[in-house]
């Protein structure tokens, strides 16, 4: 019975974090007890995940689970299972075991490997949660949980030693370090992403006040009127931002991207569980979520002729214009830093923000279709592309990493030595590069097509021209070590229990790609359902969008084989060239340094508001004013001395000046 699987699985990510707690034993005798607890559990997770999805494939029946309900609260433990979360959770799982698989060999000998493999364990079962909440605040709970585990994993290396830095050690742009250790980089990562989720949960509340739940189900039933509602009081777009500020923010949205960048100081491994598979994608898939809420929500006031449908339409296509123009802008100025970056992570990680911001422009745009869920559903497509061959690439970035004795590619020796590593990762490269029939070109096509028939051409132009940047550092990062390389140390491939983690990553990009046209008809049928109460279908059209991407990529190609390969552009030549623009991509738009020289401001702002204010109030509430009534008791203490006489002659004092008093009155 289906009933049972979705009670099973969902008591199964409470079992997530019961094997957290097995783990917190950090002796180094349940090294390989712990590791193999936690694969377990992934394992487990991923099967239970798998059996879900393929039972809700063949019966096609979405179902809301509650296991407990606080309708005093408005919270339930209560979880939704359609295809959009059993396919993030079968996707989360299955690349979380993966990782784990990885990281055994990785981590091995790390003082600290013990307590990776207690937050690792606990942010997948936050991660699971986030997935598959039904109820907003249990979401938020393991929306959290996520942002905790992925604080303590980028700060893993507490020693801050200089190999785990981020950054060209002891480089500054106007006094601003443009490196980060991982203690730093970790307090970045939560501060950029908790003070947006205040925003979000906010929201979150005037959701529950405007349509009377936390359910996301019930919230969708109440749409038209919640959207009515809230455009009467005025603060329809207002809700609508705070409630994205939390999805922005993690998923690392310009200006927002600047935590993901410096969190590269993590184990390779967290950057590719947390900061290109699974963390990271948590923002694309709440807006996934929610934006039917506010798309169709509209649409269907404007169906039912409401006063105030046109003006809610309004709104809701100013919010999502910006959210498609702010994914376009992600898209262009992470990819424009990716083409000068020296640092194999850094690259990976601007391609990472940069394909984020592909999918954010892909939500935005859905709000112009006349087919939003078509939309939508191929923007989890590119999630779930992306999320392959992105995890690969980084898993594949930690063994050069490690074999090449640097983090920096052009420090990197003779790397086409690991002939089955190398061989991986092109084809990693390839489908991040969008070459024919890998699935990153697919994806990237459909999404493509959806982006044009917008007629919106300011985010349509930065996102075509982010496609030349892509193909461009995509093929460069393996390009550059076979013109560039350093010494002659010796390399030799992982094990293979190792290898073969991103190989299977690797074929499955391609794999996947030759089986999407026959599978994409039968794809978007089942995903539209999570998105629209009419299932719609897509079938791949060769046509004009599909040439120009695809010329776009091939004149990238051109120009990064002539550099890197046939020697006809004389790449360093040309850096020295553009020496000013290399220098403003080098240093990341010099966002980092208005982010340091805000908070230098804030803080010379602190100082003399406490110089000026608050010390002088504090010496007045926590000095004088005791002092002076210390003084005042000391005098009226003299005043009574106990003489008889004495007090007789303050009565009649007294009473001559009452008096007097009313006599002048």
């Amino acid at each position: 019975m289906i009933l049972s699987q979705l009670y099973f699985l969902a008591v199964l990510q409470i079992f997530i974090f019961a094997s957290v707690i097995a783990m917190l034993s950090y002796s180094k005798r349940f090294e390989k007890v712990n590791s193999s607890l936690s694969i377990i559990s992934l394992t487990i997770s991923f099967l239970a995940s798998l059996a879900l999805l393929v039972d809700i494939l063949a019966n096609r029946e979405s179902k809301v689970v509650s296991l407990a309900s606080y309708p005093f609260i408005g919270f339930s433990l209560s979880f939704i299972y359609d295809p959009l979360s059993v396919i993030m959770m079968a996707l989360v799982s299955f690349l979380s075991l993966l990782i784990a698989i990885y990281s055994t060999n990785y981590m091995k000998g790390d003082e600290g490997y013990n307590r990776y493999f207690v937050y690792f364990t606990f942010f997948v079962g936050s991660m699971m949660t986030v997935v598959s909440a039904n109820n907003l605040i249990l979401l938020f709970f393991g929306w959290e949980g996520t942002g905790l585990a992925s604080y303590a994993l980028i700060g893993h290396w507490r020693n801050d030693e200089e190999e785990r830095m981020v950054g060209e050690p002891n480089r500054y742009v106007k006094n601003t370090p443009m490196f980060s250790y991982p203690s730093m980089s970790a307090l970045r990562a939560i501060l950029f992403t908790r003070v947006p989720d205040i925003l979000m949960l906010i929201a979150i509340f005037i959701l529950y006040l405007y349509g009377g739940s936390f359910e996301i189900n019930v919230l969708m039933n109440k749409a038209p009127h919640i959207l009515s509602s809230l455009y009467t009081s005025g603060i329809l777009g207002l809700t609508m931002f705070m409630l994205s500020m939390g999805s922005l923010a993690k998923s690392a949205q310009f200006p927002l991207h600047e935590w993901l960048v410096t969190a590269m100081t993590g184990p390779t491994p967290v950057s590719a569980l947390i900061h290109a598979a699974t963390m990271v994608k948590a923002g694309v898939y709440f807006m996934l979520r929610i934006s039917p809420l506010f798309i169709y929500g509209s649409s269907e006031l404007i169906s039912l002729g409401a006063p105030n449908s046109a003006g809610v339409l309004s709104a809701v296509h100013a919010f999502y214009y910006a959210i498609f123009l702010i994914g376009a802008v992600t898209a262009f100025a992470l990819g424009s830093m990716a083409l000068v970056a020296r640092e194999a992570k850094l690259i990976l990680a601007y391609s990472t923000a940069s394909q984020l911001g592909y999918m954010f422009a892909g939500i935005g745009a859905a709000a112009f279709s006349s087919e939003p869920s078509i939309i939508l559903t191929f923007v989890l497509a590119h999630l779930i592309a992306h999320a392959v061959f992105k995890a690969g690439l980084f898993l594949g970035a930690g063994t050069f990493i490690h074999e090449g004795g640097s983090r920096f590619i052009d420090e990197w020796p003779n790397l086409y030595r690991l002939k089955g590593s190398m061989s991986m990762m092109w084809l990693l490269v390839l489908s991040l590069a969008g070459i024919p029939p890998f699935l990153g070109f697919w994806t990237k096509d459909a999404l493509v097509e959806g982006y044009l028939s917008t007629g919106l051409y300011i985010p349509v132009i930065l996102l075509m021209t982010t496609i030349l940047f892509t193909a461009f550092y995509s093929t460069r990062f393996l390009l550059y070590n076979y013109k560039f390389n350093k010494g002659s140390r010796e390399v030799e491939e992982p094990p293979a229990y190792v290898l073969s983690t991103y190989s299977i990553l690797a074929l499955l990009s391609i794999l996947l790609g030759i089986a999407w046209p026959f599978i994409v008809r039968g794809f978007s049928t089942f995903v539209t359902a999570s998105f629209s109460a009419i299932s719609s279908s897509y079938s791949i059209e060769i046509g004009l969008p599909m040439y120009v991407s695809l010329t776009i990529v091939v004149i990238a190609l051109l120009l990064s084989l002539s550099a890197y390969l046939f020697n006809a552009i004389n790449s360093k030549k040309v850096v020295e060239k553009i020496g000013p623009i290399e220098g403003f991509l080098s240093d990341r738009w010099y966002i980092n340094v208005i982010y340091h020289n805000f908070g230098l401001l804030v803080a010379i702002i602190g100082k003399a508001i406490y110089r000026f204010f608050e010390k002088p109030y504090d010496k007045l509430m926590d000095v004088l004013v005791p002092a002076a009534g210390g003084k005042i008791s000391v005098a009226f203490r003299k005043l009574h001395t106990g003489g008889l006489y004495l007090y007789i002659f303050y009565f009649i004092l007294g009473a001559l000046i009452l008096l007097l008093i009313s006599i002048l009155w």
